[in-house]
């Protein structure tokens, strides 16, 4: 997407600046196609609720499997401490490090590392447009380009 400019269409986390950009297919692709993409049976049940529970496009996924993830659709409001109690409910955790939003942005992302590569594949593959248990919004997960942990990312 080019880092800002192609942040104007999907809230300006800030997710792509930190990570080098989204890849080859631009924010939108590969990324949270909206209540599109979501179960037909989550969707019937209560279509006016849902349509607020939208998240953001996700990155390009990278093309190979990684123990770390960047998550796009984080509450603005929650803290590292909040995000590390609810991704550790999903495996054990190396680092996490939530990115600084983009000036007006309407959520933001984190960056999680996990011990083990099985648990980081299994929420990518479960809980991806899903809502994470302890959250309230559906994230967009994708594997992390390589080279992509932030610098000061803690445990």
């Amino acid at each position: 997407c080019g880092g800002s400019a192609g942040f104007a269409s999907c809230g300006g986390c800030g997710g792509c600046a930190a990570f080098g950009g989204c890849g080859a297919g631009g924010c939108g692709a590969g990324g949270f196609g909206g209540l599109a993409s979501m179960p037909a049976a989550a969707t019937a049940t209560a279509p006016a609720a849902l349509a607020a529970l939208q998240a953001p496009a996700a990155p390009e996924p990278a093309q190979e499997e990684s123990d770390r993830l960047l998550i796009h659709g984080i509450p603005l409001d929650a803290t590292e401490e909040k995000l590390k109690e609810v991704f550790s409910q999903y495996g054990p955790l190396v680092t996490l490090k939530k990115l600084e939003p983009a000036a007006g942005a309407t959520y933001a992302s984190c960056f999680v590392h996990f011990q083990i590569l099985s648990q980081a594949k299994w929420l990518l593959e479960n809980v991806n447009h899903n809502i994470p248990l302890g959250l309230e919004t559906p994230v967009a997960i994708a594997y992390a380009p390589a080279g992509s942990a932030p610098p000061d990312a803690a445990a």
